[in-house]
This record gives structure tokens, sequence and C-alpha cells, in this order.
């Protein structure tokens, strides 16, 4: 794993789940490779996040995020408002940075086998997949069609990034379906944070419950 420009991003850590994907089919809930490696619960994320994970040790509140060269702006000014949805409930706080290498997450669009030992298979039900602290990367399969306005054939790009930024943050996939971390997004879909996802990572860090502010629940179109 590459070293991070950020010093509590440098360590290495076993005893959970580094690797998850975001299905489009539903069907695939329970195939997912990192609900694979433990044993399921059966309350969200919440109960499996307070006995076994260690990100809250490692984990700086002040995080960097890039994009790979050639990102299209819509893409980033999605995925600075899901940043920001994140900001507004919990104790991190994100900022754009102009140096891909150094940041501390790494969001872009691939296709393929693109080298973090997890390829992408076309259009083949996996929407994204993120890799979980201290790794910091966050890839669309940019072999499907995202977009910033839900409309028919086409994925919600911020929808997505909402549900992969809480892995880049170290929490799997949650038993909730209308949580914003259920495994999978159907198209022309927009979500939006759900009261298990915050109480999610306030357990994972142990923080004081937050206020949701307002939701935003499934629409399909």
């Amino acid at each position: 794993m590459k070293a991070s420009s950020c010093p509590n991003l440098n360590r290495e850590t076993t005893s959970f789940p580094n690797f998850f994907t975001l299905f489009q089919d539903p069907d695939h809930h329970h195939h997912d490779t990192s609900l694979k490696k433990r044993s399921k619960i059966n309350q969200g994320d919440n109960t499996e996040a307070s006995v076994s994970s260690p990100f809250k040790d490692i984990l700086s509140s002040f995080l960097t995020y890039a994009f790979t060269p050639g990102t299209r702006a819509d893409a980033k000014s999605a995925v600075a408002r899901a940043f920001n949805t994140w900001a507004s409930q919990t104790k991190f706080r994100f900022s754009q940075s102009p140096n891909f290498a150094s940041a501390d997450l790494k969001i872009g669009f691939y296709r393929g086998d693109h080298g973090d030992g997890a390829p992408f298979n076309g259009a083949s039900g996996v929407l994204a997949h993120a890799f979980a602290p201290t790794d910091g990367r966050f890839h669309y399969n940019a072999d499907y069609l995202f977009s910033e306005n839900p409309a028919a054939g086409l994925f919600h790009m911020e929808t997505v990034a909402l549900h992969e930024i809480r892995h880049l943050l170290g929490l799997r996939h949650s038993s909730v379906e209308a949580a914003i971390m259920w495994s999978s997004i159907p198209v022309a879909t927009v979500k939006g944070l759900h009261a298990d996802d915050i109480q999610g990572i306030n357990t994972l860090y142990d923080l004081e419950p937050v206020r949701i502010s307002s939701f935003v629940f499934q629409c399909t179109v």
C-alpha cells in the first residue's frame, strides 16, 4: 500500500474488511465480497462497527481528496456535495487537493483491469468499489452511465459517492434497505443519509449522536 500524505493514514489494519463493492442489482446483496469475510449481523453495520473496527484510532479528522486527471466537472461537483453531506453529520472535514498523488482519498472512473486487484467486468452489475482505511481509493465503473440528475438509464453520481465515501471511512454495508449503505442502488435512483447511516458512523468513531436535519428517501424514476 502506498504511503499517504496524512500521517494518521499510514498504519495497516487487518481486522475489518478492506474492500467493498456497490451493485446495481438488489439480488447481489448477499454476495458482496466484504460480507463473505465476516459473519452477518441483523442491525445494519452498527453492532459490528462498535465491536471490531480499529479505524477510530488511525483516521485523521482532516482528509484531502483528489480526482484522476481528466475527470469531468459534473462528477467532481457531485462527489464534492457528497463529501459535504458527510462532513455536516460527522467530525470529518474534507478538502479537495490538486495533487492526486499525495491526496488521502483518490477518486476516478475506470474500466476493466485498472491495477487495484479488483478489475471491473464491463456493465456486469458492479457500479463502483472502494477500499477502507487506510487505502483511500474509490472507483466508479466507467462502463456504466452516470449523471448529476436521475434519469432513465443513468445512475446518480452523488448517491453512489455518498455510499462509497462511507466505505472510505471504514464502514461496511447495512442490512437496512432504506440506508445509503444498502449494497445496491437501482438505476435512476436518488438516496440520502438515513438514521442507520448516522448511527453507524457515530458508533464507529464514538461520536455523540448528530441530529439529522433532513432525509432524502429512495425515489426511483
